[in-house]
């Protein structure tokens, strides 16, 4: 289930044709949460998010619209979905 351009080193995880991630287990869930990305297209509430290492995820805001190219952390994860929310730039870990 690996697709051109994926880029995961998590395991249990695969991807699909855009080089999105497609996480397959909980141990692999349990290691996003935390992480930071930045939004690909706006988040309304669903869209993409590119994770600092690399990786293209679908994930789902709790209802709020978020701007593209924002930065976001996953905030929890719930069944298949990836609930992220927007950074303070307090909060932010990116590294420059």
């Amino acid at each position: 289930m690996i697709g051109i351009g994926c880029a995961t080193d998590i395991a249990d995880t695969g991807c699909i044709n855009d080089g999105t991630v497609i996480i397959e287990s909980a141990k692999g869930k349990g290691e996003l949460e935390g992480v930071q990305g930045v939004v690909k297209g706006g988040l309304r509430p669903t869209g993409k998010i590119r994770l600092d290492d690399g990786r293209l995820l679908d994930v789902v805001t709790d209802g709020m619209f978020i701007d593209d190219s924002a930065r976001v952390r996953i905030n929890r994860l719930d069944g298949n979905r990836i609930i992220v929310r927007a950074v303070e730039p307090e909060e932010d870990t990116e590294v420059t």
